[in-house]
């Protein structure tokens, strides 16, 4: 008994110590003064609830950039040990192997082709496979010493002081229903903005997505624009998003013309109000398909922004609304009216390729994700042809309408896995599996080809710019899949063993994607669609013909893709800005490897540079790096060899290329630039690259 008796007081004083008190809900909004008691003093005179405040959630400490460092010199020291066999699970370390949910990473090529790791970055777990490959390897930043290492690490993390170097996270308003709403009306910009934010959307965007009626909602900005409080609450969230779909599409100087301030700026704001907006239409629990449309257009105009996992989440929540609504199934749509039926089908398919596209960026296995239904294609028809009054289907026209570009997207993964089914193959299988003879390979898409050529390519008028973009979207499609066909990632000694024809073959293929980008960029009539453009940058062919050019850097063909490469460079200069993405630190290394090869063999063979000087990019690149120009730091003039000579429009003859003998005695390592790749969220598998799924009572519609 005495023994308990000390711990009795220490057991009362520690019940009895009060709580923390913090200021009431109400105080919190309002920013005044909470007298902390239950209910406050504020409460009782305003005569509402008194709701206690939850403690403010702890401050996050920032990461030095030493430890930052000494991270990525772990991670690097960690995959040296699972490339010499060592499974870090299973050493002694108790830390190291109590650590649950960590997979250690096999050493049997046949494994790491088709399982990615377990545990993402943040710790959080990947939820599907990745089908190329599973480890970063020590190709750290593709750099040639530790020094080269340690620089090309600092250069990533030189400004984590300043700004985040990862996408950012989208807020949860959209599901905040306890946060004060805003009064949209007062939130539009002014009359004349309005309308040109308007045709901003009609010349950029809805080309390419076809998810409104214009002519009706033109009636309508028309009718309230001068009095935005008179807008539905449906109608202010698609306005919202419409304005934040035209800022995304439109150039920098444009959006200081139209707005006066940064389009940065300028997109994260109206994103902001567009998010609230969405809140206020009630977006979880409506059945207006208004409100759906302005989602979707919402999730369109963040996708180059916004971590691709958390669009991958709110795409689901499209998928689910177009159930709820019963959009995804034939029979219920042809309960509607026609004007209604027609715009829930194209509402279907943009989702289903957005979360298709998104799901890959996302390293999601579509195959489990993609929404399944039987939704026929939309109409092959003008905007023209369709009236909200109408009591009989418009008539499909016979050639290219403005429908074009969208209904290309929506056959092509269509026909892609009708055409497997026919034959009795697995497309997935038979582009991704090396084993497959690459002549099957060229068969089965060829064959695919031919349709889309003879169904669309072979109507369009090259003058006009969308239909132009409909011609070079067919042609980088099925450029995607030989590469995915032919791609030296598919291999298990990373393309050692290609011949010198595939060789050839996959270098013609990807300098082709590569000059089809450039002449997007070119001409001037392509600029409003440069948005799109952007976002399906053929990363991997860019990363393979720089490679390439570390072992055949000089000859006519050589100069060509150079030309090629640099341009690249220019239109796409956050490559050569942002240098807290590793991704592209790794880029910049690779280019300058490439160029210090052709710089010496030039030397080799005493001939200086075509133009007579380094070119800006190359010289941006040293400049960050403070690289000094020396040619014979970068490549041995033994393992080099010229080019040989192309033939005329040799980058666009894919059947039949050029030989190009490029000595590749040492592979790329295709695993380091997958991993840095899908850390960056862009989208690199080909064959799933807008391939939605669909019930196979469809097919008939199709044909």
């Amino acid at each position: 008994m005495s023994t308990e008796e000390p711990a009795t007081p220490q057991l009362q004083s520690t019940v009895s110590k009060p709580p923390k008190v913090f200021s009431c809900v109400l105080c919190a909004q309002r920013k005044v003064k909470c007298d902390r008691k239950q209910p406050c003093s504020n409460c009782i005179k305003a005569g509402v609830s008194c709701t206690p405040g939850a403690p403010p959630k702890p401050r996050s400490r920032r990461r030095r950039v030493i430890e930052t460092d000494v991270a990525a010199r772990l991670q690097r020291y960690e995959e040296l040990l699972r490339r010499h066999g060592i499974k870090l699970d299973e050493l002694d370390d108790p830390v190291i192997s109590a650590r649950p949910g960590v997979a250690s990473a096999s050493v049997d090529g046949a494994n790491s082709s088709h399982i990615s790791a377990v545990v993402g970055k943040d710790g959080l777990p990947l939820y599907a496979p990745n089908n190329l490959w599973s480890t970063l390897s020590d190709e750290i930043l593709d750099a040639s010493s530790d020094d080269e290492r340690d620089l090309a690490i600092r250069v990533a993390n030189q400004s984590l002081d300043s700004e985040p170097s990862t996408p950012p996270k989208i807020e949860l308003e959209l599901f905040d229903l306890d946060t004060p709403l805003p009064d949209l009306s007062s939130l539009h910009p002014e009359p004349l903005q309005i309308f040109r934010l308007w045709q901003t959307f009609l010349d950029n965007v809805h080309p390419l997505t076809k998810l409104i009626h214009a002519p009706s909602i033109q009636q309508e900005i028309s009718r309230a624009s001068g009095s935005p409080q008179t807008f539905t609450k449906p109608m202010h969230a698609l306005m919202f998003s419409i304005y934040s779909c035209s800022i995304a599409s439109m150039r920098d100087e444009d959006c200081m013309e139209i707005l006066g301030e940064d389009r940065a700026l300028a997109h994260r704001r109206f994103a902001g109000i567009a998010k609230k907006a969405l809140t206020v239409a009630g977006l979880l629990t409506t059945r207006d398909t208004m409100v759906l449309q302005a989602f979707v257009l919402f999730l369109l105009s963040i996708r180059n922004v916004y971590d691709a996992q958390d669009l991958w989440i709110l795409t689901g929540v499209a998928v689910r609304l177009t159930e709820r609504l019963g959009l995804n199934h034939e029979p219920l749509l042809d309960s509607l009216s026609v004007f209604n039926a027609e715009y829930g089908r194209r509402i279907v398919w943009q989702i289903a390729i957005l979360d298709g596209h998104t799901a890959g960026r996302a390293r999601i296995d579509t195959s489990r994700t993609l929404y399944r239904g039987d939704t026929k294609f939309p109409l092959n028809v003008n905007d023209a042809d369709l009236d909200i009054n109408m009591r009989e289907r418009p008539q499909e026209h016979p050639g290219v309408t403005e429908m074009v570009f969208c209904l290309i997207r929506c056959e092509f993964g269509s026909q892609l896995h009708n055409q497997a089914a026919i034959e009795g193959n697995n497309m997935l299988r038979l582009l991704g599996n090396p084993s497959t003879p690459v002549a099957e390979k060229e068969t089965f898409i060829s064959k695919l080809e031919r349709i889309f050529e003879e169904k669309y390519v072979k109507h369009c008028d090259p003058a006009i710019p969308l239909q132009l973009l409909a011609m070079v979207m067919v042609k980088v499609m099925f450029g995607r899949l030989r590469l995915a066909a032919r791609h030296p990632r598919r291999f298990r000694d990373r393309g050692a063993t290609m011949s010198q024809e595939e060789k050839d073959s996959l270098f013609a293929i990807c300098l082709m994607m590569i000059e089809y980008d450039n002449q997007g960029h070119r001409l001037p009539g392509m600029h409003k669609f440069m948005w799109h453009v952007k976002a399906n940058f053929q990363l991997d062919a860019f990363v393979y013909i720089l490679n390439e050019l570390r072992h055949s850097s000089v000859g006519d063909r050589a100069d060509q893709a150079w030309r090629e490469i640099l341009e690249c460079f220019e239109h796409h200069s956050d490559v050569l800005t942002d240098t807290k993405n590793p991704l592209h630190v790794a880029i910049g290394n690779l280019a300058l490897k490439s160029w210090g090869a052709r710089e010496s063999m030039l030397a080799h063979l005493g001939q200086t540079l075509p133009d007579g000087e380094v070119p800006r990019p190359i010289s941006v690149l040293r400049s960050q790096r403070s690289v000094g120009v020396s040619p014979g730091s970068y490549s041995s003039v033994s393992d080099q060899r010229v080019a040989g000579e192309p033939t005329q429009n040799q980058a666009f003859q894919v059947a039949n290329p050029t030989p190009f003998d490029s000595m590749d005695s040492t592979p790329i390592d295709w695993e380091y630039w997958n991993e840095l790749i899908n850390a960056s969220g862009i989208m690199i598998d080909e064959t799933q690259y807008q391939q939605p799924v669909y019930d196979a009572r469809a097919m008939n519609d199709w044909k």
